[in-house]
């Protein structure tokens, strides 16, 4: 798959639905590609103009031009080229991702995650897709961490490198437009951390073991809560799994509560069943009223299987734990 990188983001110039060996020099939409790469914008829409004159339908042809409108500054045109192909060829990936990345540039992280999980069930163009959401969770994290820690919010952060495909499979000969996808489930991914564990040393002072019975007992109330908040998310019942939420929670992307809650009450309920499996739950207290509970978590729905490595941060609040942060990392 070949990439043009240009600013913040690289465009992906070989489609999975051509066959390499189809691509020539003398290939019409490699002297496209040629001059996208090279700066060569208005040759290269001189070029996409006649290949649409013979064929309006051409999305291939239509896939490059939205890209070369994106690469001269004309989001507007791009995105509305992108969207006509994403509903005239509802399986094609290119358009998903390439609509994404604009959404991405102008800062809306919550739309490009949107729709870069549409791409999954589609094909081979999954790798840039899935690299591109992974920046977007990526980028999420980093914001959410540092309002927690209120570091230099005047510091602006490094952008996200975000990908465009430039080929399609769909080529200039398509009459029908396969399946549409399905719209897919976020999940979020972190790393696991070391898990601080008592003395063992030789006394055997009441003291002693008073702490281990603390720990133990806060080990056994966050695996309890973090059970039953899975089990919540696997029945679908949104109240349930947003009541394991701190009223503090820090929503990604610098969302409001209400939009996050929206925004992840349309993700519970879309699919038609969800299974959550949560393994390896391990444990870290900060402090009486902090801790961080870290563990693999394994999704499953109609449309989607992920599996994953989760944090919570959580906060006691009126004897509950509650989730104060979700990262990925």
């Amino acid at each position: 798959m070949k990439k043009l990188r240009v600013g913040i983001a690289t465009l992906i110039v070989t489609c999975s639905m051509v066959a390499t060996s189809s691509v020539s020099a003398n290939d019409p939409y490699s002297a496209i590609i040629a001059d996208q790469e090279n700066g060569r914008y208005k040759q290269a829409l001189s070029q996409i103009s006649t290949l649409l004159a013979n064929n309006a339908n051409d999305a291939q042809a239509l896939l490059l031009k939205g890209n070369v409108s994106k690469l001269m500054g004309n989001t507007t045109e791009a995105a509305s080229i992108f969207k006509q192909l994403i509903n005239q060829y509802p399986a094609m990936p290119e358009a998903y991702n390439n609509l994404a990345v604009l959404y991405a540039d102008k800062g809306q992280t919550a739309l490009a995650i949107e729709t870069l999980q549409q791409v999954f069930s589609t094909s081979d163009s999954y790798a840039t897709a899935y690299k591109n959401l992974r920046e977007l969770y990526n980028q999420m994290a980093s914001s959410a961490y540092r309002e927690a820690l209120d570091i230099d919010k005047k510091t602006k952060q490094k952008t996200g490198q975000y990908a465009l495909l430039s080929k399609t499979l769909y080529g200039a000969s398509v009459t029908q437009a396969p399946d549409a996808v399905g719209i897919l489930n976020d999940n979020s991914t972190a790393n696991a951390s070391d898990v601080a564990t008592p003395s063992t040393g030789q006394s055997t002072t009441k003291p002693t073991v008073v702490t281990q019975t603390k720990a133990v007992d806060i080990n056994e109330q966050i695996t309890g809560m973090v059970q039953a908040w899975s089990q919540a998310w696997s029945q679908r019942s949104v109240k349930d799994y947003f009541s394991f939420y701190h009223q503090n929670f820090i929503p990604p992307s610098k969302m409001s509560r209400k939009r996050w809650e929206a925004y992840r009450g349309k993700r519970i309920q879309r699919p038609k069943f969800i299974e959550i499996d949560v393994i390896g739950i391990t444990v870290k207290q900060l402090s009486p009223k902090s801790a961080t509970a870290i563990f693999e978590q394994h999704y499953r729905s109609d449309t989607f299987k992920d599996t994953v490595v989760k944090k919570l941060s959580l906060r006691k609040e009126q004897g509950k734990w509650l989730i104060i942060q979700e990262v990925t990392l």
